[in-house]
Order: structure tokens, then C-alpha cells, then sequence
């Protein structure tokens, strides 16, 4: 049973990797005629009842593992990589779109696929290094804010081609722009922190589980 319930997060975490796989098929392979014209709808359905089960796998795989103290190395590094799988793949695919019916520029996605990048190599740097290196309440804000855009993204292009779906859906793709930056910069001190861990001149707490 112990076994079992250990199992349980990184189940999940697989689980959620399949449903945005799903996801981002949907998104591809709607295409702009058929959203305009609302044959597209039945896959707009189907890509948002998928991005909200993904949603509800992460919060629920990251609080049995902690109820139950059941975390591990794997759900640390592949937790995070299915949300970047699950939001970068979802702006891009939306991006086929075309901006004028997103709303999504290029640099909007240049600016959350540079971010991501940089997180991931300071990362794979933190975890060479025996540092830890978990999310911290900016980056966790930054995803809420990136999630909730996708899904206005997804939501105006299928259903509300009206002004206001327009403006609540610029206003959250600005929103996550604002913090996905934000979070980008708060991540940057931590550069100090593993050269100090590699060096051995910090008093950082070298992760157990490397």
C-alpha cells in the first residue's frame, strides 16, 4: 500500500504529460476557417477539457506528496518540464493560429520561451552542483498566470469573438508576460548561489538527493 501511495504523484505527472499531449494535438489541428466559422468548436471543447484535467492532476500529484511526504527526484525535474511541455507547446500551437486571431505576438513567445530556457539550465546547473533548486512562489504565479492566458487564448479563438473576450484575453496574456519576466528575475540570484554550492563557499543546503 506504501508503495502504492508513493507511486501515486508521478502517476499523475504521467497522467498529465498524455493530456497535454492531447492538448496540443487539438490546438494543431484546428485550423483558422474552421474557428472562424465554429466547426472547430467540438476540438476547442475537447483542448480545454484536457488542459483542465492537466490542471487538476498537478495540484492534486503535488499535495498527496507532500501529505504524505512522498516526494521525489523524479517529480522535481519532471513536474516542472510537463508544465513547460504543456505551456510552450500550447503557445505555440495557438501561434499557427495566426496573431490577429490570438492576440499572442511573437515576442510575447519569445519572451516565455527564453524564460523557461534559462530556468531549465539554471536547473540542470543547480542539480550538477547538489544544489536545490524547487519553484519558488514567483514562478508558481507566473504558471497560474501563463495557464489561465492559454486558456482565454483558447476560449476567445473558439467561443467569444466578441471586443470583450478580446480585452479580458490581452489583459492575461500581458498579465503573464509581466510575471513571467518577473519570475525570470528572481530566478537570477540563484546563479550566485550555485557557483558559491560548487565552490564550496556558501552556507546553501546541498540537496540530499543528489
Amino acid at each position: 500500500m506504501q508503495k502504492f501511495v508513493r507511486a501515486i504523484p508521478n502517476l499523475l505527472t504521467w497522467l498529465r504529460l498524455v493530456l497535454t499531449i492531447g492538448f496540443l494535438l487539438l490546438l494543431v489541428h484546428c485550423d483558422v476557417e474552421g474557428l472562424a466559422s465554429g466547426e472547430a468548436k467540438g476540438k476547442v471543447t475537447w483542448a480545454l477539457v484536457l488542459i483542465a484535467l492537466g490542471g487538476i492532476t498537478d495540484v492534486l500529484d503535488g499535495k498527496i506528496a507532500r501529505k504524505y511526504h512522498v516526494t521525489s527526484l523524479f517529480g522535481k525535474m519532471f513536474d516542472p518540464l510537463v508544465d513547460k511541455i504543456m505551456i510552450c507547446g500550447g503557445f505555440i500551437a495557438v501561434m499557427l493560429w495566426g496573431q490577429e486571431v490570438t492576440g499572442v505576438a511573437w515576442w510575447m513567445l519569445a519572451v516565455i520561451l527564453l524564460r523557461e530556457l534559462m530556468v531549465t539550465i539554471l536547473r540542470q546547473f543547480g542539480k550538477a552542483a547538489g544544489a536545490a533548486f524547487g519553484a519558488n512562489w514567483a514562478g508558481k504565479t507566473k504558471m497560474v498566470f501563463q495557464t489561465l492566458a492559454l486558456f482565454a487564448v483558447v476560449v476567445q479563438a473558439g467561443y467569444i469573438q466578441q471586443r470583450w473576450g478580446a480585452i479580458v484575453r490581452d489583459v492575461l496574456l500581458y498579465l503573464a508576460v509581466v510575471f513571467t519576466v518577473f519570475s525570470g528575475i528572481t530566478y537570477l540570484p540563484r546563479i550566485k548561489m550555485i557557483n558559491g554550492v560548487r565552490t564550496g563557499n556558501s552556507g546553501v543546503k546541498r540537496d540530499p538527493k543528489q
